[in-house]
């Protein structure tokens, strides 16, 4: 089995795409495992704080949800949709 398709091979590209620390791999593969989201880890990221993330889905998963699928929203609210 290739890494990639490992927990720890998509903890690493999920680094690579947050542009974490690789010291950062155990968290993001920890979040994985727990059900976390990609664009959840985002959102923490950006406030600072990656470990917040399991926060982020689990008191408020639709914010994660809306949030993530902003672009294809604003594309049909443009659309007339």
């Amino acid at each position: 089995m290739s890494e990639e398709r490992t927990p720890i091979g998509q903890a690493a590209d999920v680094c690579r795409r947050l542009r974490l620390e690789a010291d950062q791999r155990d968290l993001v593969a920890a979040l994985l495992d727990l059900g976390v989201s990609v664009e959840a880890m985002e959102h923490a990221q950006a406030r600072g704080s990656l470990a917040d993330a399991i926060f982020d889905m689990v008191l408020d998963p639709e914010r994660v949800r809306v949030d993530g699928d902003r672009q294809p929203q604003a594309a049909r609210i443009e659309r007339g949709g």
